[in-house]
């Protein structure tokens, strides 16, 4: 029950609130074009909020991947860095709900630690902050930005919430792999779970390298631009930041 609960809710990982639902359900009783004009003004504010949070926690997840240290890092001269791309895309996606919708491809990467599990990344309250090489649990020292477990999932299930039949796409590799593994993910509700849906792994030429890049669709139009100071404001704050562990880009020509 717990997707659920966070769909149902999503207020409760600060991703807008239930007034979204309201007017899902007021649409119902609503047929041709003020439907659709009702579902793109009704959530825009919904909507922004969502873009705004998304975009915080996978940032925050790249920086915690970024300041990641093990006994093998400690040597390595790297400069970590963290991207972040937005740019408008023509979606194929088949569905009412996005007819005439501009749609946003958002995708954070960076050249951090990597994800040795991506499946079991993306389940809801797992997650591999804390854990010592050994696989116990050490928090002894540990700052982290992004929230334990439950951030990249709920990010999943919230893009998919506002671009339905949509999916996301995680690409990851850890340092000594001879592999880069790239899966694609949906939020099944009746199963109440994240389900890989597409899985390959890629000949990687250098086995030193890691890192993670996720990609996923949101909505754009008055939510996204009225969301975009904000993150803007949040991410100047973050690139001043005392102590952060690497570089952070921003790239997005169609909000700036």
């Amino acid at each position: 029950m717990a997707l659920r609960a966070f769909r149902c809710n999503p207020a409760l990982g600060g991703f807008g609130n239930e007034t979204g639902l309201l007017h899902e359900t007021r649409e119902n009783v609503t047929t041709g074009k003020s439907q659709k004009q009702k579902r793109r003004t009704g959530n825009s504010n919904c909507s922004g909020d969502a873009f705004a949070q998304i975009l915080k926690e996978l940032v925050d997840n790249a920086v915690d991947a970024c300041s990641h240290i093990c006994d093998t890092d400690r040597e390595e001269s790297t400069i970590k860095r963290v991207r972040v791309n937005i740019e408008k895309v023509e979606t194929s996606i088949a569905d009412d709900a996005n007819e005439d919708r501009e749609l946003l491809r958002v995708e954070v990467n960076d050249n951090g630690c990597g994800m040795d599990d991506i499946e079991k990344r993306v389940t809801v309250f797992n997650s591999s902050k804390g854990v010592n090489e050994l696989g116990g649990k050490d928090f002894q020292g540990i700052e982290t930005a992004g929230r334990y477990g439950i951030g990249l999932t709920l990010c999943l299930l919230h893009a998919q919430r506002l671009v339905p039949n949509s999916c996301a796409v995680i690409t990851s590799t850890v340092r000594g792999s001879s592999s880069i593994t790239r899966a694609k993910f949906v939020v099944d509700m009746d199963r109440d779970s994240v389900i890989c849906v597409e899985k390959s792994n890629i000949e990687k030429e250098n086995v030193e390298g890691s890192g993670t890049s996720i990609s996923l669709l949101l909505p754009g139009g008055i939510g996204a631009s009225e969301a975009w100071p904000r993150v803007a404001e949040y991410f100047a704050r973050f690139q001043l930041s005392l102590g952060l562990k690497c570089s952070l880009e921003v790239m997005a020509p169609s909000l700036s």
